[in-house]
């Protein structure tokens, strides 16, 4: 997902990936991994290599608020117009799998069988604990599997969606 954050008053957008504990968070050609495991609602524990954090995610609508050690982060949804500006120069070739971040419950599909959408466009919305996650699309192409039903309770790394290449006609 595309976020603008806001950080010692200044502000940009990074992308946030999720692949079971693992986050990748990208900031222009500077980027980092970290492993993020729930503690209780609200309190997570994050590792970034050997190093330890205990941080608190509040959630505003779109909006989620950090803080870890005293210092305040401010991530906003950025509107799905925006993340096209985020594309990747390299595209995957084959089908996109679109899993599940987490462990949750699917709360609605976005999507349907023979849709076409766009990298960064919601596929899915995954609740978790008692957060709405809308789970993007990877690339660019045609919905060729839903994997899933609104109302069904999924595993971390489940299958939601397939997408695969588009075909021009």
């Amino acid at each position: 997902m595309i976020f603008s954050v806001e950080q010692d008053g200044e502000q940009r957008l990074v992308e946030v990936r999720r692949d079971g504990r693992t986050c990748t968070v990208t900031d222009g050609d500077r980027g980092f991994d970290f492993d993020a495991r729930a503690l209780a609602p609200g309190w997570w524990s994050i590792l970034i290599g050997s190093r330890s954090f205990t941080a608190t995610v509040e959630r505003d609508g779109t909006t989620y608020t950090v803080e870890i050690r005293g210092r305040r982060f401010v991530f906003q949804l950025a509107d799905p117009s925006r993340a096209a500006l985020r594309k990747s120069s390299s595209r995957r070739h084959g089908p996109g799998r679109v899993v599940a971040p987490m462990p949750g419950r699917v709360i609605r599909l976005l999507v349907e069988k023979g849709q076409r959408v766009q990298q960064g466009d919601g596929v899915a919305v995954v609740e978790a604990m008692k957060m709405e996650n809308e789970i993007p699309a990877p690339r660019d192409g045609v919905v060729v599997e839903v994997a899933i039903e609104a109302g069904e309770i999924v595993e971390g790394g489940a299958l939601l969606v397939a997408i695969d290449a588009p075909v021009d006609t």
